[in-house]
């Protein structure tokens, strides 16, 4: 088994899987989840080595990682549902989307990346995990976890010192090894792209990213220019952490029913 499963809500039938990001839990979906309506049943996944499951990592690759988690989901009987996944966890979602159409009706990407085309990228994406995981090793994790947060993508004028202590406590239960593995198996740079899909699915795709994400706006826009049936939606004062920065923002566009 890959992960656990959550009832953030229930209802009269499957509505919605919600899959968090790095170093996240099922518990980020809470405010946003609080802020919606509707009363259809809403599912969210601890994902293996993160705070919310008992479980370590058990596939060394993100190929193998999804296979586990579709084969868990199907012991569940899970499926047709809309998919929502948020930055690594909105790449999990493209991954089983695509392998296994039939687990979702729609699916949403909050600050997702689909994967790259240029191999040079790739290579460089390896080296710079390889130097994340490595200080993630050796140094403390709340040390790491700042220099993570202080990268640009995660830039929104929102980050406060509550918001910075509320980001490190929801890693108190990761060990910086389970932290190391993750990263190092579910990267960007793990994962083949989902470019091609993307452009050619029939699901309905809505992607979200916040306004001060530009690497994330610009993927969005491209995104909108391969695949003119999706939709994409832009946050206002948020970066890439949409799903703690704007919860109540983000329960609108979702609009769980």
């Amino acid at each position: 088994m890959s992960a656990e499963l959550r009832m953030l809500r229930g209802g009269t039938s499957p509505g919605y899987l919600l899959i968090h990001g790095f170093l996240g839990s099922s518990d980020d979906w809470r405010d946003v989840v609080h802020a919606s309506g509707g009363v259809r049943e809403i599912l969210a996944i601890d994902l293996c080595g993160h705070e919310g499951c008992s479980e370590a990592l058990q596939a060394a690759s993100f190929n193998g990682f999804v296979e586990s988690l579709a084969a868990n989901l199907r012991k569940r009987n899970i499926g047709p549902v809309h998919g929502v996944g948020y930055s690594l966890g909105g790449r999990i979602v493209l991954g089983l989307s695509q392998r296994y159409p039939d687990l979702f009706s729609a699916i949403t990407l909050i600050s997702t990346f689909p994967g790259y085309e240029n191999e040079h990228e790739r290579v460089a994406r390896c080296k710079s995990d390889m130097e994340w995981a490595r200080r993630l090793r050796v140094s403390s994790l709340p040390e790491v976890l700042r220099d993570w947060y202080s990268q640009p993508i995660f830039a929104s004028e929102e980050w406060t010192g509550q918001f910075w202590d509320k980001m490190q406590s929801r890693c108190i239960n990761i060990t910086n090894e389970s932290a190391a593995e993750m990263l190092l198996a579910l990267s960007s740079a793990q994962m083949p792209s989902y470019w091609g899909f993307l452009e050619n699915t029939d699901y309905p795709v809505t992607m979200i990213v916040g306004e001060r994400d530009r690497k994330y706006v610009a993927i969005a826009h491209e995104f909108a220019r391969r695949n003119q049936r999706g939709a994409v939606c832009i946050v206002g004062g948020a970066g890439h952490s949409v799903l703690l920065e704007k919860p109540v923002e983000l329960a609108k566009l979702l609009q769980f029913q």
